[in-house]
């Protein structure tokens, strides 16, 4: 589950992007070149930089997620493995 919530928000990042690139051509770039007004326009490259940043950081936390679930569900294989070979006769062992 935490994995799954760690792939949505960095999917939420990562679909932010385009929004922002929309808001600073509808609104940003418009309120420069008329009123010469820059505040918009770094806010938007700044919130664009930080969905960036945040996309890789919830990119990194999901692969670090998924990757202990992964050890885990091998580590239960190669018990459950283990014990049906051990569970397993001499003679079994003997013959294969």
């Amino acid at each position: 589950a935490v994995a799954a919530l760690l792939l949505f928000l960095q999917q939420a990042a990562v679909q932010a992007g385009p929004l922002l690139v929309a808001l600073a051509i509808d609104r940003a770039v418009p309120a420069l070149r008329e009123h010469e007004d820059s505040g918009p326009l770094l806010a938007v490259g700044a919130a664009y930089l930080l969905c960036a940043l945040a996309s890789g950081a919830f990119q990194h936390a999901f692969i670090l997620a998924a990757a202990r679930v992964n050890q885990g569900v091998l580590l239960e294989l190669r018990g459950r493995i283990y014990r049906h070979a051990q569970a397993l006769s001499v003679d079994f062992h003997d013959r294969y």
